[in-house]
């Protein structure tokens, strides 16, 4: 049986969670009373993206000429287009990732250097 010290870390993991969970569904809501679009108002996103996370925390020396895989899912678990915002898109570039490979919107396999994906946003 665990501690009561283990118990209380995880009720406290268990309610920073729940707590972490509202305020996701707080900025949606917040989003979808103003109408913002998909890739619009980043300020109002609490999350990172994926590709964001994969930047800054990927050794730049071993991202340098790589390739980086994204998918993308709606609320719902649908799927979403995979392809990077702009603000991914530049940070792909900076990170000197060549190639990037994403899920379009119904599924199919999209392969684009990371600097013609920059030139068109």
């Amino acid at each position: 049986m665990p501690s009561p010290h283990v118990r209380r870390c995880h009720h406290e993991q268990q309610h920073h969670h729940q707590h972490r969970l509202q305020r996701l569904a707080l900025r949606r809501r917040q989003r979808d009373a103003l109408a913002v679009p998909k890739g619009e108002r980043y300020e109002l996103c609490e999350a990172v993206h994926a590709e964001q996370n994969a930047v800054i925390n990927g050794d730049p020396v071993k991202m340098a000429g790589g390739t980086i895989y994204v998918a993308g899912f709606n609320a719902d678990g649908t799927l979403a287009s995979g392809e990077p915002c702009l603000i991914c898109r530049r940070m792909i570039a900076n990170a000197r990732i060549k190639r990037v490979v994403y899920l379009g919107k119904t599924g199919e396999t999209v392969t684009i250097a990371a600097q013609d994906l920059l030139k068109q946003a």
